[in-house]
């Protein structure tokens, strides 16, 4: 650990650049919270364990609506997280984009 501190100190280190979501909480139109993750954001009933129907936009434009338990969006950095175990992919991290995993969905269409 010493040694690999003496190296950052001297400089001898690089940095990697990562995407990160920012995800922010309203309820009836309010805004409550608002927090930043580097893996992933998980949208479900909480401990209620029932179908959810979902609308997914992207810049206003409705790319799908559907039913399942829940939706896991995660960056290439969390794609080997809880999306990969949802049976999302696997993303490099340096791909510009998001992974929409649906969780348990009523659709045999619906994938991520």
């Amino acid at each position: 650990m010493f040694e690999c501190l003496n190296q950052i100190f001297e400089g001898n280190y690089y940095t990697d650049r990562r995407s990160i979501l920012r995800i922010t909480v309203y309820r009836e139109g309010k805004k409550l919270e608002t927090h930043l993750a580097l893996n992933d954001a998980v949208i479900n009933q909480g401990s209620f364990a029932r179908l959810i129907k979902m609308d997914c936009e992207l810049d206003g434009r409705k790319l799908v609506r559907f039913k399942a338990d829940g939706i896991i969006i995660s960056t290439p950095t969390g794609s080997t997280a809880h999306s990969l175990s949802a049976g999302g992919p696997i993303v490099h991290p340096y791909i510009e984009g998001l992974v929409v995993t649906p969780i348990c969905p009523s659709s045999l269409s619906m994938r991520p």
